[in-house]
This record gives structure tokens, C-alpha cells and sequence, in this order.
């Protein structure tokens, strides 16, 4: 990844039909999708598959992007 875009402040409300979802993996699944789009490049094989689908091949967001106030709720749906 070129150049440096901060992500200063992060607020997630997610619906959640279980008191047993937890907040880290909301924070978790977000900085996984922060590392997956910004990525330079989407490589595709012959059937059109990402071959940048794991973390051993895209570049993994750092301490440096991880918001600095990332905010979740929690709202329990019954």
C-alpha cells in the first residue's frame, strides 16, 4: 500500500441476536476489511477468483491503521 490515509474515529452499531457476539470480533472483521480494501491491486485468477483472499496474500493493516477511537455498540435484537 502507497501514500498514508488515517482513519481517525470509527463508530459501529451492529444488530446482534445473542448477548455471546462479541465487540472484538465486530473490531476484528473491520480492520480485516480495512487490510483487504486498500489493497493496490485485485489480482483475479482464470475462473475470476481474488487470489488476495487470506493474510498470508495481502498487506496487513498495521497499529498505524487502526483507528485511533474505534467505537461499537452492541444493540440486542429479540
Amino acid at each position: 500500500m502507497r501514500g498514508f490515509f488515517p482513519i481517525l474515529h470509527i463508530i459501529a452499531k451492529v444488530n446482534v441476536n445473542t448477548k455471546y457476539f462479541f465487540v472484538g470480533q465486530v473490531e476484528g472483521a473491520f480492520v480485516q476489511g480495512i487490510g483487504f480494501f486498500t489493497n493496490e491491486e485485485y489480482a483475479t485468477n482464470s475462473d475470476g477468483l481474488v487470489i488476495h483472499d487470506s493474510t498470508w496474500t495481502y498487506k496487513i493493516p498495521t497499529v498505524d491503521t487502526i483507528p485511533k477511537q474505534f467505537n461499537v455498540e452492541l444493540i440486542l435484537q429479540r
